[in-house]
């Protein structure tokens, strides 16, 4: 019993000798120490410790930085004694940020003491290492032996399970993603290296020489090389259309209020002169309906400026009113010999006399260009309108944007 309260007093007195020493040589200056990074000053004035670097423990209180310094840590539960300072659960008194640094400080440390080595040594990572025989900084800070390697005059010597490719190091074919199976071969983004081949991480599979998400890839949804259409995303493999729009039998967003290929209804396909407008075929702008017939008062010697008011004298109907042909001028032309018309407009007679446009054409610039009803828009410009009809416009007598293949929009 004797020999316990001995051994028991004995410990007590030495833990109060080493706390003591080290928080007034350590930690109570009257100043931070400008040349190591261990130390920074509280608003209260306080010199505190703090840790900058790889440690090494010495005590429940206290640990090393690499330059030597013993710094004090937390390491328990404390009694607060001051601002600046605290109890560890061991008794030793150490320094604690308890708020906004000042500004001579502004919580920025100041650089610890440069290393100095001795001998063949150099420095890396703070630390003199000797580039002859480390694994670690073999020939050169950074380049590792890997596990099992060895170093012997600044050469790497290589681990079971490893090879050394060109830099030096040695690495490990079978995992390695920069030296995937061999030296130099690098997996690309989403890739993994198992046993020794780049393989598609979980959730992915190979497309087009990448990896993909087949989940969620619109140009592969469900698949590679499934492509939603326009305006469409990937949805659990599934190509959704946006809000308005439903897939047609070919795959396609369509809006069946605007589409003249699926007007009101998947299938339903307006005539050549006519436009799908709020689901519904109708006359093409600039035409009129006459008992199911659309007719152009503009250029209709049977139908000119209204219905049934017809053109005599071997007169045309030139901008909707009966006059001699010669008054058909440029940008006009006489086609067929009956009519006046614009061969960059009239779908009937698009760039040249006779070449009809069809439903799903418009003739703009005296091309045929094809369009359909900007997908989930409803003003220019249209994210929608991608790939061939790239083009956004909104022509007269149509409910909303299209979508055309057309350099610019009429």
């Amino acid at each position: 019993m004797n020999r316990f309260f001995f051994t028991l007093a004995l410990c007590s007195v030495l833990l109060s000798a080493c706390s003591s020493s080290l928080s007034t040589s350590a930690l109570t200056d009257a100043a931070p120490i400008a040349t190591d990074a261990g130390f920074k000053t509280l608003p209260d004035g306080a010199v505190v410790a703090v840790d900058t670097g790889t440690v090494t423990p010495l005590d429940a209180g206290f640990t090393m930085l690499a330059d030597g310094a013993v710094v004090a840590v937390d390491t328990g539960t404390v009694t607060p004694l001051d601002a600046g300072f605290m109890t560890v659960a061991d008794g030793a008194v150490v320094a604690v940020d308890t708020g906004t640094v000042t500004p001579l400080d502004s919580g920025t440390v100041t650089p610890d003491v440069p290393v100095t080595c001795t001998g063949t040594q150099i420095v890396c990572s703070n630390l003199c290492v000797n580039p002859s025989t480390d694994p670690a900084h073999c020939g050169r800070c950074g380049r590792s032996c890997g596990v099992g390697g060895t170093c012997a005059m600044g050469l790497c010597t290589c681990g079971g399970g490893t090879v050394m490719c060109a830099n030096g190091s040695c690495v490990n074919v079978a995992t390695d993603r920069q030296n995937c199976g061999r030296c130099g071969n690098q997996c690309t983004s989403g890739e993994s290296c198992i046993s020794g081949a780049c393989v598609c991480d979980a959730g992915a599979v190979r497309c087009g020489g990448g990896c993909v998400s087949v989940a969620t890839d619109a140009q592969n949804c469900g698949g590679c090389g499934r492509a939603c259409s326009r305006g469409a995303t990937c949805a659990s493999g599934m190509c959704v259309c946006p809000t308005g729009t439903t897939l047609d039998t070919s795959g396609r967003c369509v809006n069946t209020a605007a589409d003249p290929q699926n007007c009101g209804a998947i299938g339903n396909r307006c005539r050549a002169d006519q436009i799908c407008a709020a689901s519904a075929c109708v006359c093409r702008p600039g035409l009129t309906d006459a008992a199911g017939r659309c007719i152009d008062l503009q250029t209709n010697s049977q139908n000119c400026g209204a219905l049934r008011t017809a053109c005599t004298g071997g007169q045309l109907c030139i901008a909707g009113v009966c006059a001699a042909a010669d008054r058909c001028t440029a940008p006009l032309r006489i086609c067929n010999g009956t009519v006046c018309v614009n061969l960059t407009t009239d779908a009937s007679h698009c760039g040249e006399c006779g070449r009809v446009c069809n439903g799903g054409q418009l003739c703009i610039n005296g091309r045929c260009e094809d369009y359909v009803a900007a997908p989930g828009c409803t003003t220019c410009p249209c994210t929608a309108c991608v790939g061939d009809l790239n083009t956004c416009c909104t022509p007269t007598g149509f409910s909303g944007p299209i979508c055309t293949e057309a350099a610019r929009c009429m």
